[in-house]
């Protein structure tokens, strides 16, 4: 795998210095950046559920984000994880294949209000 040089320098620059939101398949990306095999201290980062279920059946990319060294944390769609020390906020979006709209944009709503939060 490997992240656009220009995504790259812009979550680079952002890294515990302004606060990044991530949702849906994205947290990949920053799993990927900040994780510990690329010499950070890793993210707390959530994609939704590690078990494979009809719901949740994207569970391989949790599995990737998780060997990246990041803690990856169960949710469901319409929760929210903030890790602090990182400025770090996501969510799991459509990563549930049964999400409805609403419970993707009540998620995707409290992703938005806690990165605002972060803000200093």
């Amino acid at each position: 795998m490997q992240v656009d040089s220009e995504l790259q320098k812009a979550l680079e620059s952002f890294y515990r210095k302004k606060p990044i939101g991530v949702c849906c398949i994205s947290p990949i990306i920053v799993s990927k950046l900040f994780g510990t095999k690329s010499g950070y201290e890793g993210l707390e980062l959530t994609m939704g559920k590690k078990r494979a279920t009809e719901e949740w059946p994207y569970h391989s990319a949790i599995e990737v984000a998780d060997g990246f060294g990041n803690k990856m944390v169960d949710l469901d769609v319409d929760d929210v994880l903030v890790d602090e020390s990182n400025l770090v906020v996501s969510t799991p979006a459509y990563m549930k294949h049964t999400a409805k709209p609403h419970e993707v944009f009540e998620g995707v709503g409290k992703m938005v209000e806690a990165v605002l939060k972060l803000i200093k």
